[in-house]
């Protein structure tokens, strides 16, 4: 049974990024471990167009507890691609980000992301509430 992302109808935040060499794999494309580390790259993004990051939001931090992928297509070394984001779920302690990356020269879509993040206070290593300025925000379902 494979992994199903539903797609947002709309996006929050949207950045563009290069596949680098650093990563390909062995096949020569877009490695499937470097899907992550694009999608953090662009939620990095969309906490600096906030104010935000992932040490202060609100006051406290953000700590990812799970994240699915839905593989799509191949990327290639130079491929410029778009990371779209949206909050689609919020709780009282955190809440649920969908991505899509597309390369940008054919809107061919390489992958779906669902990342769930908690809001956590580093100092006492503990989960907390979402602060005011995040809820105000986003708040959706």
């Amino acid at each position: 049974m494979r992994v199903r992302i539903p797609l947002p109808d709309q996006w929050d935040f949207t950045t563009d990024l290069t596949v680098r060499v650093s990563d390909l794999n062995y096949g020569a494309h877009l490695a499937n471990d470097r899907i992550l580390s694009l999608a953090q790259e662009a939620r990095v993004r969309w906490l600096q167009s906030h104010g935000w990051s992932e040490f202060d939001l609100g006051g406290v931090g953000l700590i990812q507890v799970d994240a699915a992928i839905q593989y799509k297509a191949q990327g290639f070394l130079g491929d410029s691609l778009r990371i779209s984001l949206q909050i689609t779920e919020t709780s009282t302690r955190g809440f649920r980000i969908t991505y899509q990356i597309t390369r940008k020269t054919d809107s061919v879509e390489i992958a779906r992301i669902s990342t769930n993040i908690l809001f956590f206070n580093y100092q006492s290593q503990n989960i907390t509430n979402t602060p005011i300025s995040f809820s105000d925000r986003y708040k959706r379902p």
